[in-house]
């Protein structure tokens, strides 16, 4: 089943660079990479979290088009159904592990189950670090904590905004594996944006931004 489908959608970077023609369908479950190596997926995980408006073309999500979304359905659609990480620094060094995961849920006053919170724990190898202070973890843990605080929430698309850009080439490797196991356990559909060639490999289904076009490539 399509979860996002795109036709002709417009993206305008600056006064003097816009992507046309961006179409897409997206199945659920599917692990997709997105290369750019400038702003344009910053653009278009922007109009997918109704940001910005749309200028041209349509974004459907399960066949209901975004662009007719009222305010609580923007409010249901961006606080559960589709999440955004990306590399910057949004933890409380106050909290420990556990608690920085939980936050979330705790503000929007939502329940997960213990057993399920340990699994996605485990699956990211983060459960024994749980009671650490936030702020004692390396990066790569650090990573594998915004991933787990987004999959608590079950969202069915995850947008992940180039969350390696900071690792190392071997910590690249095993969080892009990491995503992929994501995508298998839990049936989350997952849009990965990354910089590097060399990631694209992980994906199910690859697009590339190249000098003002948008294409699919052969995963």
């Amino acid at each position: 089943m399509s979860i996002l489908k795109a036709n002709k959608l417009e993206l305008h970077i600056n006064d003097s660079y816009v992507v046309q023609d961006i179409s897409f369908n997206i199945e659920e479950g599917e692990s997709v990479i997105v290369q750019s190596s400038f702003d344009e997926v910053n653009e278009l995980f922007n109009l997918i979290l109704l940001k910005k408006k749309f200028k041209q073309g349509t974004l459907f999500y399960y066949d209901q088009d975004l662009s007719l979304y009222n305010f609580r359905d923007r409010i249901e659609y961006t606080s559960s159904d589709c999440l955004l990480i990306d590399n910057g620094y949004d933890f409380f060094d106050n909290l420990n592990v556990e608690s920085n995961i939980l936050l979330p849920l705790v503000l929007n006053k939502k329940e997960v189950k213990e057993d399920y919170f340990l699994n996605v724990c485990e699956t990211l190898g983060i459960k024994d670090i749980l009671d650490k202070n936030i702020s004692d973890l390396s990066k790569y843990d650090l990573v594998k904590v915004k991933l787990a605080r987004a999959i608590i929430v079950r969202p069915f698309l995850l947008l992940i905004d180039n969350i390696t850009e900071l690792l190392s080439i071997d910590d690249k490797k095993a969080i892009m594996t990491l995503i992929n196991r994501i995508n298998d356990i839990y049936k989350i559909t997952t849009i990965h944006s990354v910089k590097a060639q060399s990631l694209t490999k992980y994906g199910s289904k690859i697009f590339v931004f190249d000098s003002g076009l948008f294409n699919e490539i052969n995963a």
